[in-house]
């Protein structure tokens, strides 16, 4: 066992490397598309030097849980607090009311290190793009605190049990590999942010703090392997890739094979030990910290719409700056009173106390009477459709997170309305309108999945179970006597093509039976599911998705504050380029083909209504009728309900 720490020079060059790639790949994942690999080893670095901590102390008789956390807090929590409180204000400035409420959860989540949970469950069609979440990177470092939190009590009870260490670190380690492999092929969103999935990794670190020696063999074929390994995987690895799994093993065996090599190798002392990746290396976390805090506000002020490259490296030397000056005035002070435990217990008040703002915030979203944002926000209109869980109808049962139920709860429902994102939103226009007729509408709504029975579909890569879901709605509908009429919607040319419209890209997979091709695939579920709905005698209506529009809405309105859009986009249209029709032709000509052996059943076009010859509008009368690219508004789903009232019952 190592049984002394001497500072390693190599260390802080391999965790510049780390930030560096996590960095160009936040800025330029298309050209460095593996750099998140950079959050790998950083895992590694963690683990090696938090265990060879804890194996050296326990060997010496002086392990003490107070120093340790102590330490831990002074070394994490000032600059976290820096970054979140900064975060806050901005965002006070800045953001929509349920953006800032939203802000809120991700600032309690991050003081109480459980963002990586929280992202996990919010994971889905209807969420807002990750690039939106000024907050979304601290999953890692919650990862890490739960880490530190369990690991210590382990090592600690293992040593005093006499078990051997390193059979203990082999036990978690294989475990946890073992349940990254077995999940991440049905369940990739989730093995990515849990602990369990994510533990391995860390412990690695831990391996190489039991085992290494001060010399080691082979020490630059070690180095030189170990920068191939990791450079490989920043330039071939990409986000579409299901990961971590067994691909993690590259990142991870690269940063072992450096830190193994020791620092006397050629590589570790004379490129990662150099003073400009060292002085990279010692302002690492705050400049993790900062980066994408930067990016991700750039996008919001500028409406979701893509930086330009010199947009992106200003911000990039932005984020040094800020990484310096907080190293410089908040970090080093600390650290040379880091076993100052009155120090770290106003640290810890302190991000306890930013988080009980965020969860005051997310529970109850201030009124920013004073704040520039609030007129904006008044003239937008209802752009986020909000689902109110507490309406859900009571006796139908699932377990996924977004899978809600809506209706009328003094009513029997009469009408059922199934599909995905693109039905949810249809509720709130949909809703009234059968009310006003004396009928209720169920809403049977689920993001990314398919309204057709026994039809995989989701994000790619997500936990979703949508046939499982569909199946529970369907067959609920056909069974209620009550219900005598079934509305079926979707966003048809998502799942045919796998992918959004333009540059608003969400991934999407389709699967039926063995048909793996996406337009086979929706077309034999589309004709077996509406077999299904005409035998059973009800009314059946189709109403087909709205049409896609190639620009985000939110750019026809006055720009929010600091924003470098100036000028309201105007008019406010979607041209019928030739990427628009090819993709609503895919889909309409499955449709109509479906269709024919259909007669049947009532089909609805919402595109005559929002679309002239060339264009399609985001402003009708006045209102903005979309929330986002594809999603209608408040104001839009209500214009179309009248539409369709005319239409069914003219």
């Amino acid at each position: 066992m190592n049984s002394e720490i001497k500072y390693r020079p190599d260390i802080d060059g391999l965790r510049a490397i780390a930030v560096i790639a996590v960095v160009l790949f936040h800025a330029f994942p298309a050209q460095i598309s593996g750099g998140f690999v950079g959050v790998d080893v950083f895992f590694v670095i963690s683990g090696y030097l938090i265990s060879t901590i804890i194996f050296r102390q326990l060997s010496e008789e002086r392990f003490s849980f107070k120093r340790f956390y102590i330490k831990r807090i002074n070394r994490i929590f000032p600059a976290l607090i820096l970054v979140l409180i900064s975060c806050y204000l901005f965002g006070w400035f800045t953001l929509f009311s349920y953006e800032l409420k939203d802000l809120g959860k991700h600032i309690a989540g991050g003081s109480g290190f459980i963002s990586n949970i929280i992202l996990w469950e919010e994971f889905g069609y209807f969420d807002k793009a990750s690039g939106l979440k000024p907050l979304l990177h601290l999953w890692s470092l919650a990862i890490e605190e739960q880490f530190y939190i369990i690991w210590p009590l382990v090592l600690y009870y293992s040593f005093k049990r006499k078990f051997n260490l390193l059979n203990v670190i082999l036990f978690f380690a294989i475990t946890s590999f073992l349940l990254n492999l077995f999940f991440v092929s049905f369940d990739a969103i989730g093995t990515f942010y849990a602990l369990p999935t994510r533990f391995w990794e860390l412990l690695v670190g831990s391996f190489l703090g039991y085992r290494t020696f001060h010399e080691s063999t082979w020490k630059n074929t070690k180095a030189c392997v170990g920068i191939v390994i990791i450079l490989t995987s920043v330039f071939f690895f990409n986000q579409k890739q299901l990961y971590p799994g067994y691909r993690a093993l590259l990142p991870t065996i690269g940063a072992a094979l450096i830190i193994l090599a020791g620092p006397l190798s050629w590589f570790n002392r004379k490129i990662l030990s150099s003073p400009p990746l060292v002085w990279i290396g010692l302002i690492s976390y705050p400049l993790y910290l900062w980066h994408w805090v930067i990016f991700s506000f750039l996008l919001i002020i500028n409406s979701g719409e893509k930086l330009s490259s010199s947009v992106l490296w200003l911000a990039i030397v932005s984020s040094f700056v800020l990484s310096y000056l907080t190293n410089l005035f908040l970090e080093k002070p600390v650290k040379f009173n880091n076993e100052n435990g009155k120090l770290a217990v106003g640290f810890f008040l302190l991000l306890f106390s930013i988080g009980l703002l965020g969860l005051y915030t997310f529970i109850f979203p201030p009124l920013r009477i004073h704040s520039v944002i609030t007129d904006i926000e008044n003239k937008r209109g209802q752009l986020k459709e909000i689902i109110y869980k507490d309406s859900c109808v009571p006796g139908i049962k699932s377990n996924s997170l977004d899978y809600c139920m809506l209706a009328q709860k003094t009513k029997v429902p009469t009408v059922a309305l199934i599909g995905d994102s693109h039905a949810n939103a249809l509720y709130f226009g949909l809703s009234p309108l059968f009310s006003n007729m004396n009928e209720n509408l169920l809403l049977m709504g689920k993001g990314t999945c398919v309204p057709f029975s026994n039809v995989e579909s989701g994000m790619v890569g997500s936990p979703e179970r949508c046939s499982k879901d569909i199946n529970l709605a369907i067959d609920y509908a056909l069974s209620s006597k009550e219900i005598k009429t079934i509305i079926i919607t979707s966003r048809g040319p998502l799942y045919i093509n796998g992918t959004g419209f333009h540059e608003r890209r969400v991934d999407n997979y389709i699967k039926y039976n063995d048909e793996k091709n996406y337009a086979d695939a929706f077309r034999e579920g589309m004709g077996a599911t509406m077999k299904r709905l005409v035998e059973s005698q009800k009314k059946i209506i189709l109403i087909l998705d709205n049409p896609e529009l190639s620009f985000n809405p939110e750019l026809c309105l006055k720009p929010r504050p600091f924003s470098s859009l100036k000028i309201p986009k105007s008019p406010c249209d979607g041209k019928k380029d030739d990427e628009y029709k090819k993709r609503e032709s895919a889909y309409r000509s499955i449709v109509t083909s479906v269709m024919k052996s259909f007669p049947s059943v009532k089909v609805l076009d919402p595109e005559k209504y929002f679309c002239d010859e060339q264009n399609c509008h985001a402003i009708i009368d006045g209102k903005l009728v979309y929330r986002d690219n594809n999603h209608l508004s408040r104001n839009g789903t209500v214009f179309l309900a009248e539409k369709i009232k005319a239409e069914l019952y003219r």
